[in-house]
């Protein structure tokens, strides 16, 4: 009991982020040759902050809540969820079978969780960004697989938000230049 709670998020009850980097590193260290290759996604929300200061804590832990659960739903109880910062997730999608089921699952997610909140005459819009990294193209190790994913990330919110992007090398160069 004491060790599920070191590792889980209170809140959303996936793994923290201290638990969420050890399973993924310690996953990719065992792949071997005949596994199929996994693919690591950054989920973070678009418009939390005015969701939160707008609508309050409690609204805002709701939310994130709603959130976990539609994450949970599109992925499989074999992937490796974690809740990495306030408002954003980690995934690492094990042996992944086409990029096309990967597409279609950010696709359904975004969709999902594309919504409007309303308290009295206020109206904030709520969606996801993603970003997502492959093993082995991207990076063998959490860092590299993070920190091509996190750069997806931003890719994804600079287009507009409420999108995904693959991580491409000429993304490390484009983004670099703030």
């Amino acid at each position: 009991a004491l060790l599920h709670e070191a590792e889980h998020d209170n809140l959303t009850g996936f793994l923290n982020k201290r638990a969420v980097q050890h399973r993924i590193s310690e996953y990719l260290h065992n792949l071997t040759p005949n596994t199929t290759s996994p693919a690591l996604l950054i989920l973070d929300a678009d418009g939390f902050k005015n969701i939160n200061d707008n609508f309050g804590h409690l609204f805002g832990e709701a939310v994130l809540t709603d959130m976990s659960m539609e994450i949970e739903k599109e992925f499989r109880h074999t992937d490796i969820i974690g809740r990495i910062g306030g408002d954003e997730f980690i995934v690492l999608f094990r042996e992944l079978p086409s990029l096309d089921l990967l597409r279609h699952r950010c696709q359904q997610l975004i969709e999902r969780l594309h919504r409007s909140y309303k308290n009295g005459t206020d109206s904030l819009p709520f969606s996801i960004s993603i970003g997502i990294a492959l093993y082995p193209q991207h990076g063998k190790t959490f860092d590299e697989l993070f920190k091509h994913a996190d750069r997806a990330l931003y890719a994804s919110k600079s287009k507009g938000k409420s999108t995904y992007s693959i991580y491409k090398p000429s993304l490390l160069s484009s983004t670099t230049h703030f």
